[in-house]
């Protein structure tokens, strides 16, 4: 049965949209741009003189901080997501992965109770 699988040539669409449905991921998009837009309103403060050097400095820092720990967030959350083109790959070679000799069937049973809920024979047929 697994053998017998095929992926339509639209699979990419199909789980962007199935992963787009899961949970969200946070954008910190606004969150950047927030931290960006209070460094430069403490810069024109402490221009004005209405912030001394040492506050500018001090909390110079904690924005630049923050503004790295978002960034790298953001990094993060961009890389953590699934290499669909590996996968799309494997998929379209499933067949060929299955038949390879150097899969047990020990292997075969758990990828096959891995992908399907419930497999029923009836009269010969699956």
């Amino acid at each position: 049965m697994i053998s017998q699988i095929r992926i339509d040539d639209d699979w990419r669409q199909a789980i962007l949209k199935a992963i787009a449905n899961e949970s969200p991921k946070p954008d910190q998009t606004l969150e950047i741009k927030r931290v960006e837009s209070a460094m430069e309103n403490l810069k024109k403060q402490h221009l004005w003189g209405a912030v001394t050097d040492e506050a500018f400095k001090s909390q110079y820092r904690e924005f630049q901080i923050q503004l790295s720990r978002l960034n790298q967030e953001a990094e993060a959350d961009a890389s953590l997501g699934p290499d669909l083109e590996r996968a799309g790959q494997l998929l379209k070679n499933l067949p060929v992965l299955w038949q390879h000799p150097g899969v047990t069937n020990e292997q075969r049973r758990d990828f096959a109770r891995e992908v399907f809920n419930k497999v029923v024979l009836s009269s010969g047929k699956i």
